[in-house]
């Protein structure tokens, strides 16, 4: 272990007080690791990784760099030139008017007062439903 770098903290006891029934169940609630601690032990192992990561990048460069820069610069640049989003085809067709809780305006409508245009539903129905209808009551 090198002298440097300082033991890690970790919190293993609170894995062991999880399966030891001898504890009280009210200490083990006030015990138990919260979604914070976790997402904080997280930051931080990720933090670290990053900092090992810009670490052995800046070793790499080494002492001396000859050229190298402008080099750096090029590639970087063609990447970005390769990499830049083409232009999204235009969309051929006509495009669809929604309107939500207004009528629809005179020259959308038939002789009948029917929509000229129908769109087939685009819903998908799921098993699930009936559970989200449940909990409205109708007084």
């Amino acid at each position: 272990m090198p002298l440097l770098r300082r033991p890690a903290n970790h919190d293993d006891h609170l894995d062991i007080d999880d399966e030891n029934d001898a504890i009280d169940p009210q200490l083990r609630l006030r015990t138990v690791r919260t979604a914070h601690s976790t997402l904080e032990e997280s930051m931080r192992t990720e933090d670290r990784a990053q900092r090992r990561k810009t670490m052995r990048r800046k070793k790499s460069r080494g002492f001396f760099r000859r050229g190298t820069d402008k080099k750096r610069a090029e590639k970087a640049e063609s990447i970005a030139e390769s990499t830049e989003p083409a232009a999204a085809p235009p969309a051929t067709g006509l495009r669809r008017n929604i309107y939500v809780n207004t009528p629809l305006p005179p020259d959308e409508l038939d002789l009948h007062g029917e929509p000229i245009v129908r769109y087939v539903r685009n819903k998908v129905r799921t098993s699930s439903e009936y559970r989200h209808y449940q909990q409205i009551r109708i007084d």
